[in-house]
């Protein structure tokens, strides 16, 4: 009796799947069906137990494999399970396999607002013939009363001018003040480095004119120096010749203003270092001449002691 219970146990799992298999037929045996496919769209694993129907009444599940039988004609096939979103094919639609998307992995609903095109054309019309009546009353001459009807009745435009005004003067007070402390920042040190750069171009220029200040006066001293020690030379070089003739004798008188004659000369040439070089030189040569005119002057005591002699 154990065994006979042991073997029935053993074979109940086989006899429902048998069972469950000519449930499939069952309800219409004379219908042609194909085999159809049910997986998962994430891990495209095959789903056992998902319910497959029709309008017409059929109903099959799919077995461990995800395999079910559907018939080949049918108006809608809707395939659903507990934990996926139930998806609804023609028969154009239906193929050897389906996928069911995850219900927790989806959105419930989702809503698409857009606009209507329809009257896109009216609009475009209407806004067309209020830019050509506004330009037309522009265009046309204005006596010393005059008003825009058009205008009048445009209280569109009337509310959008008064908008880009007010975004003008938003815009131009964005500009005078920006509440931005990094653009602030920025402004500054640009207006810094701006400043800088003009005192160094304002320096600079100071320091050329100045330079070129300072060389001129250099330059027109240097001419003055170069006057002064020339004239300076002139006289003494006359004086001392006036000294020569009156002091030297005869034989060297005539050749001394010779060498005399030729310092302004040279002065004319030369620097004022050569001035220099010529004073010194005459002032040698006066102190010679002194020299020996005082070696070759006559004693008179000498005069009157060889007069006794004699």
């Amino acid at each position: 009796m154990k065994r006979l219970v042991c073997l029935f146990l053993l074979l109940l799992p086989s006899l429902a799947l048998l069972a469950q298999e000519v449930k499939r037929v069952a309800p219409v045996p004379d219908r042609t069906v194909r085999k159809f496919v049910v997986a998962d769209m994430e891990t495209r694993v095959p789903i056992r137990k998902a319910v497959v129907t029709t309008k017409d009444g059929y109903r099959d599940s799919t077995n461990y494999r995800g395999i079910v039988r559907i018939p080949k004609d049918f108006d809608t096939l809707r395939v659903y399970k507990a934990g996926y979103l139930m998806t609804k094919l023609s028969l154009k639609e239906v193929g050897d396999t389906t996928f069911l998307i995850p219900s927790g992995k989806s959105l419930r609903e989702v809503t698409v607002w857009g606009k209507d095109g329809s009257n896109r054309a009216n609009e475009n019309m209407a806004g067309g013939l209020q830019q050509a009546i506004r330009e037309g009353a522009a265009a046309a001459p204005k006596g010393i009363a005059s008003f825009d009807f058009a205008n009048m009745l445009d209280k569109r435009g009337r509310r959008d001018r008064k908008h880009l005004k007010k975004v003008k003067a938003a815009f131009a007070k964005m500009d005078q003040l920006d509440d931005d402390p990094i653009v602030n920042a920025y402004m500054k040190d640009q207006e810094a480095k701006r400043l800088r750069e003009e005192q160094r171009q304002a320096k600079n220029e100071r320091d050329s004119l100045l330079a070129a200040q300072r060389a001129q006066a250099l330059r027109e001293a240097m001419a003055e120096q170069a006057k002064q020690g020339k004239a300076d030379s002139t006289v003494h070089g006359n004086d001392s010749l006036c000294q020569v003739v009156d002091t030297v004798p005869a034989q060297k008188a005539s050749r001394q203003p010779e060498a005399t004659l030729l310092l302004p000369q040279k002065e004319q040439k030369g620097q004022p270092a050569q001035a220099n070089q010529l004073r010194e030189a005459t002032e040698k040569s006066v102190a010679d001449s002194r020299k020996n005119q005082e070696k070759n002057a006559v004693n008179p005591d000498s005069l009157t002691r060889k007069k006794a002699g004699m």
